[in-house]
């Protein structure tokens, strides 16, 4: 029964998550059918301004939330929420204040203004009620998912409702303040606990402990995340750069919310693990495995079924070769597996170790530019960003080592198998060039030997996969004395 009841929690979650997938590409295909080119490229850089900075200056408090062994704490809980709130007033003036900068930089100075509100969104989401992150501690993961759903929805909703009548940049606006309001109201509704503003300098001190070194962290995330687009504009041209940015969005945004969805389910386990809540056997290893499959089942997609999906949604001028395709998938697996050390790291408080994997992970980047000034070729410069990310990604797993419970056969098992696996199945893709069908068969070869490689290895690791989802194990009984 208790088990039913978390799983029924986490798929609500799972649904909210959904909704991150979903309603984006649903939104940014309406709207750029309704709104004039210009008008809808002006709409989606307001869009990606506010993620941009949301990201670049995230402090954790979502995950403190969730790690906290202390809930019972009015005044911490009041303080983490004081924090959120100042969070909120410092980027919405920092936002209000660079709003004609901003509009100056993207040639559209009578846009100035509509840069500058996106300050008020990022200072209304503040005052979100931090209780729907608590929850997931206790493995109840539907306020999350539900709040999460409420905001998509409504942004969708607001923005291309508004596109039919306003026909400009402003429907995008009006969508993101929309959203934040619900977001925010439906937080509050579904969380258990009382929202208030207290101040303890103590439980401040051990707030910023965790979260400021996720500032550099997060900062990094939007470099190493937004610095692609910028640079195939720069070095290339506009059309690229379009072409670019459709398809990294069709094969990045599920990843980015999978990658999230699946840290909120572990992250307690982890937590729960190394407090001595409750001890779980196996569950390194089993985590490694599950996540190089993630990103095996997932790069394997991208492989398979982007370019047709692309070219079905936004036409065929959009869609690009299997090379491309390939190694897009190899450097999107690659990513995911990045998270390898995420929830240990959380769960123990070790952010630097974080910060340095997004470090690690700037030689993307840097590889590309070097790329893009010397040949405007897509497949090159990708090639170039996947070989930073890899080699990134071999720095972060050599460190991942013999620390928390991993073992070094369970590392770089998780690190060089899927690369290889995706790497052959491209290469047969791209010699056999097989239609529709035969792609998503071979999807589905692939995707049911990965499953089933997770399902041996939780069975013969011992794992029962209803313990985790129990809050704690149940006491052993005694034994009779002798």
């Amino acid at each position: 029964m208790l088990f039913g009841a978390k799983f029924r929690s986490a798929a609500i979650l799972a649904m909210g998550r959904v909704t991150d997938i979903v309603f984006p590409l649903l939104r940014a295909f309406l709207l750029a059918r309704l709104l004039p080119q210009d008008q809808f490229g002006l709409a989606i850089t307001l869009s990606v301004m506010a993620a941009l900075v949301e990201l670049s200056t995230d402090i954790g408090l979502d995950r403190y939330a969730v790690v906290n062994a202390d809930r019972e704490s009015a005044v911490r809980r009041g303080t983490m929420h004081s924090l959120s709130v100042l969070r909120g007033a410092l980027i919405g003036l920092l936002l209000a204040v660079t709003g004609p900068l901003a509009g100056w930089a993207f040639d559209s100075p009578q846009a100035w203004w509509a840069f500058s509100m996106l300050g008020v969104a990022s200072f209304i989401r503040g005052f979100m009620h931090l209780g729907v992150k608590e929850a997931m501690r206790d493995f109840r993961f539907w306020p999350e998912g539900v709040t999460l759903a409420s905001a998509q929805i409504s942004w969708t909703a607001i923005s291309v409702g508004l596109a039919w009548y306003l026909n400009d940049y402003r429907c995008m606006l009006f969508g993101i303040l929309g959203a934040q309001l619900i977001f925010v109201a439906v937080s509050h509704l579904v969380s258990r606990s009382d929202w208030s503003l207290r101040w303890s300098p103590e439980d401040a001190t051990t707030i910023l402990r965790f979260s400021l070194p996720l500032v550099p962290n997060g900062m990094s995330l939007a470099l190493r995340h937004m610095a692609d687009r910028l640079i195939v504009g720069a070095f290339m041209s506009l059309t690229a750069a379009a072409v670019y940015n459709v398809n990294m969005m069709i094969a990045l945004t599920p990843r980015n919310i999978i990658q999230s969805f699946v840290t909120s389910v572990t992250l307690p386990l982890f937590a729960q693990h190394e407090s001595g809540e409750r001890r779980i056997a196996g569950l390194y290893p089993v985590w490694a495995l599950a996540l190089a499959v993630t990103g095996a089942v997932y790069g394997a997609g991208v492989i398979c079924l982007a370019e047709p999906i692309v070219g079905l949604i936004f036409g065929p001028k959009f869609a690009i070769d299997q090379i491309f395709m390939t190694l897009t998938g190899i450097m999107v697996a690659i990513k995911i597996i990045y998270g390898l050390p995420v929830p240990p790291s959380l769960a123990v408080g070790d952010t630097k170790f974080i910060l340095f994997g997004t470090v690690a992970a700037l030689g993307s980047p840097l590889f590309g530019v070097v790329s893009a000034s010397i040949t405007p070729d897509l497949n090159i410069f990708v090639a170039a960003m996947c070989l930073g990310e890899f080699l990134g990604l071999v720095s972060v797993a050599w460190r991942c080592t013999n620390r928390y419970g991993f073992k070094v056969w369970d590392v770089w098992l998780a690190v060089l198998v899927p690369v290889a696996m995706l790497a052959t199945l491209g290469t047969v893709l791209y010699e056999t060039a097989p239609g529709l069908i035969m792609r998503i068969v071979s999807f589905a070869v692939f995707a049911g030997l990965c499953g089933g490689a997770v399902a041996l290895a939780a069975v013969r690791s011992g794992i029962d996969l209803k313990m985790l989802l129990r809050r704690k194990q149940r006491p052993a009984k005694p034994q009779p004395a002798e």
